[in-house]
């Protein structure tokens, strides 16, 4: 940290930080499809009792059934998520490498083995603070993930903030606590 106007992190991507973006990543996804699937299940449920009126099942609420159905299918995706996320990151040999990330007003220098990559602020998408981690999306659906332990101050967390709130100007783009 040369002036109070950048600031340089650097650290490795975990499987368990790639695992915990792709739950962040999902989160929104995956509860819209619980409803969706609970009210579906729910349906179904009320068309089987019309045509099936002697079921034993029946005799359950039918919100009970439903939502029992709809967590054992979340779960299920669940699951299938974090094992896509898995296989990704273990296919995926550059996250595994140690990357430093240089921060100023200019924009993002991202430094990794020989690679070189600069962010300018108006590419960034949007801008996430979660219990764990920094996301910067350059896209809708790609991130520079940056785990909170890449920071070795609070004052450079800070730093950060100060940096990511003073370059993106969209409130609708940034949401840090």
């Amino acid at each position: 940290m040369s002036n109070k106007k950048e600031l340089s992190i650097k650290g490795t991507v975990r499987l368990e930080d790639f695992t915990k973006y792709n739950d962040y990543h999902s989160k929104k996804t995956t509860n819209a499809y619980f409803f969706l699937f609970f009210f579906c299940y729910w349906a179904i449920l009320l068309l089987l009792e019309l045509l099936m009126q002697d079921n034993f099942l029946f005799y359950i609420p039918k919100w009970v059934l439903a939502l029992i159905m709809s967590l054992i299918t979340i779960y299920s995706v669940k699951k299938s998520i974090k094992k896509r996320a898995i296989k990704e990151y273990e296919s995926d040999q550059r996250i595994k490498n140690e990357i430093s990330y240089t921060f100023s007003n200019e924009g993002i220098n991202q430094h990794a083995g020989l690679s070189n990559n600069f962010y300018e602020w108006r590419e960034i998408y949007l801008a996430k603070e979660h219990e764990k981690m920094f996301l910067l999306y350059t896209s809708k659906h790609k991130a520079i993930i940056l785990p909170k332990r890449f920071f070795e101050l609070n004052d450079d967390m800070d730093l950060f903030k100060m940096i990511v709130s003073n370059n993106i100007v969209e409130s609708s783009k940034m949401k840090l606590k």
